[in-house]
């Protein structure tokens, strides 16, 4: 039998400690030939409590699985040693496939959670986890495998400092860079990635230092993938209250006197259409100082019909206001 812990950094983190949970539970669920076996999903009880060998110490509560133990070398470290398998032993593997594909096929499912494109830190990318396993796994060198981490690391970097456009305006924020679309086959692979930049960094520089960054990561010309833009461009918006008073105390007076509360000015992603305007400011659907719930593209997306109306006498009340200033 082999045990699997968790480690004593991993401990303090609650997020790790309930992927690897979810994980084993997941893994115990599975009845297959080419998986392991899972026993057993547990936590250190008390009384056990001690150290590992390599001295580290086993606190009561550490989550642990208790799975088959497979004498052998895992693919990474054949790899390794080797280089590449050799010849006979490809064949080998590729005709037991070939002859029960059932057998040795797997579905791997990777769980993440929908967050509005300029707020991924709000969400979690299954596909960054699904291009990291690939990754990890080791294989020789080649170009999908350069397209594969390249991928990956622009994918995990919410930031876009991996690409080199990471930038931050005062007011409207730092850029938000991330994976939205992966397509790879063995012909070629596409990335999307979905990048929401604040002022002080247009969209030329923008491309222009991507591709640069690129240029970098990939020495080989022929391995290193185009970069272009896909589908409507927009520069930043912003609309300047100081430069735009009785606009900004019209629409300031018609929150004020629809909800009694006062108004607070603030950046937000999104708003693709108000960008088709020189000048725009959004009114948001939800007022989250006052505990409503944000749900913009989350699973259950939803409004109430109290906050519709609500908006709906903002809006009203900022037309007439604006109509008189």
């Amino acid at each position: 039998m082999a045990l699997k812990f968790l480690t004593e950094e991993s401990l303090t983190r609650e997020d790790r400690r309930v992927r690897f949970l979810r994980e084993a539970r997941l893994a115990a669920a599975l009845n297959h030939p080419a998986i392991c076996t899972i026993y057993e999903v547990a936590e250190v009880r008390p009384d056990d409590e001690g150290k590992l060998f390599s001295g580290e110490p086993l606190p009561a509560g550490t989550p642990f699985i208790a799975m088959e133990l497979i004498e052998g070398w895992t693919l990474s470290s054949m790899l390794k040693r080797s280089g590449a398998l050799p010849l006979d032993d490809l064949l080998h593997i590729a005709v037991q496939v070939a002859e029960e594909p059932d057998r040795f096929a797997a579905t791997l499912t990777f769980l993440g959670k929908s967050a509005h494109g300029s707020r991924p830190y709000d969400g979690h990318n299954a596909a960054v986890d699904a291009l990291g396993y690939l990754v990890r796994l080791g294989f020789p060198p080649t170009p999908a495998l350069d397209f594969l981490g390249l991928a990956y690391c622009a994918g995990k970097d919410l930031s876009g400092e991996y690409l080199g456009i990471a930038h931050r305006h005062p007011f409207i924020g730092p850029t938000t860079a991330s994976l939205n679309i992966f397509e790879l086959d063995l012909r070629a692979g596409q990335a999307q990635i979905n990048v929401r930049f604040p002022l002080g960094l247009s969209s030329g520089d923008l491309l222009e230092r991507v591709r640069e960054k690129v240029a970098e990561k990939v020495a080989q010309p022929d391995r290193r993938p185009t970069v272009e833009f896909e589908g409507v461009v927009y520069e930043p918006l912003f609309t300047d209250p100081e430069q735009y008073p009785e606009f900004f105390a019209a629409i300031r007076e018609a929150y004020q006197t629809v909800t009694g509360r006062e108004p607070r000015l603030k950046a937000t992603g999104g708003t693709t259409y108000a960008k088709g305007f020189p000048r725009a400011v959004s009114f948001g659907p939800v007022d989250e100082d006052a505990g409503e719930p944000d749900m913009a593209h989350k699973a259950d997306e939803f409004t109430t019909v109290p906050v519709l109306v609500r908006n709906t006498k903002i809006y009203a009340c900022a037309l007439a206001a604006l109509s008189l200033a």
